[in-house]
């Protein structure tokens, strides 16, 4: 989509729970995030839901589709995290 290279590095629940602490987070939002970042490698939100449209009245799109539509703000310089 943007011609530019991506890395990832993979790390552990627990690395990654230490790193939100460490950037402020509190313990209970850290495990919570990590709690549901989980979820989805034991089997859980394989089965898709209609929550989306029957929230928003919208039907929802594929990453991929997001953010091909949001590109020009993902990539201009300003978005530096």
């Amino acid at each position: 989509m943007t011609q530019r290279p991506v890395g990832f590095v993979e790390i552990t629940p627990e690395d990654s729970r230490a790193q939100m602490i460490s950037h402020g987070l509190p313990d209970v939002v850290a495990d919570g995030i990590v709690g549901s970042m989980c979820r989805p490698s034991r089997g859980h939100g394989r089965t898709p839901q209609d929550t989306v449209e029957v929230v928003t009245g919208l039907v929802p799109r594929r990453f991929r589709h997001w953010a091909l539509a949001h590109r020009d703000a993902l990539t201009r310089p300003s978005a530096n995290w």
